[in-house]
């Protein structure tokens, strides 16, 4: 076994594998519709949960025109997505870091180049990270509105890097999409309960000390 870290690059997904904030935004979603009747917040928190990694604006859109048959202007759209980021962005600069997140920012910023791939806005996560004291960390933090396996796509292909030899790491099935669609491994991070979305034989674990040596995934 050898010391050097048998990948050549990282690409986190942020909410859920960073970050233990995927409640704060389940919440936020459910306020966000409070004025609905209780069945129609069960199923904005429901489409949330079950398409992790998905944009707010995609979602915001889903619920308007799909849930609740609605027509919305950009404009309205725009500012559901605004009352949103006003209604998790604080949670989440707070909210406590996955167990081993930061033992394997520090261990590996040294040695490779480390990225996120976020459904987040990319504003809105560059400003998170930075409050956070993580951007030393990253070579580049990459958000929506673009889709997430455009992201990952360019990331590869913006900083000359081999696919094959880079890992993404994500919560939801938008991450593992993006890693096969574009040839990276994959390891997925369960949720508290334990579970996750990913078909059988995808490696996953519950948080990210096992990224940690005597590497135990990758090889």
């Amino acid at each position: 076994m050898t010391n050097a870290p048998p990948w050549k690059a990282i690409i986190f997904d942020f909410d859920g594998v960073l970050v233990d904030s995927v409640n704060v935004k389940t919440e936020a979603f459910r306020n966000l519709y409070k004025e609905e009747s209780e069945a129609t917040q069960q199923a904005v928190v429901d489409f949330h949960l079950e398409h992790g990694g998905l944009s707010r604006f995609e979602k915001i859109r889903h619920y308007e025109t799909e849930l609740l048959g609605r027509n919305p202007s950009q404009e309205t759209l725009d500012q559901l997505a605004v009352r949103f980021a006003d209604l998790v962005k604080e949670s989440v600069i707070g909210a406590k870091e996955i167990s081993g997140a930061g033992e394997v920012l520090d261990h590996f910023a040294p040695q490779l180049p480390l990225f996120v791939a976020s459904g987040t806005p990319e504003i809105e996560l560059i400003e998170i990270v930075e409050r956070r004291g993580w951007s030393k960390y990253f070579r580049q933090l990459r958000g929506s509105p673009t889709h997430k396996s455009t992201l990952v796509c360019e990331i590869v292909d913006n900083h000359g890097l081999s696919a094959q030899e880079c890992l993404m790491i994500g919560d939801a099935m938008t991450d593992y999409s993006a890693a096969v669609e574009n040839g990276l491994q994959f390891v997925g991070i369960t949720d508290c309960e334990g579970q996750h979305p990913f078909p059988d034989g995808t490696r996953v674990h519950d948080d990210l000390k096992p990224l940690l040596p005597p590497y135990s995934i990758g090889e």
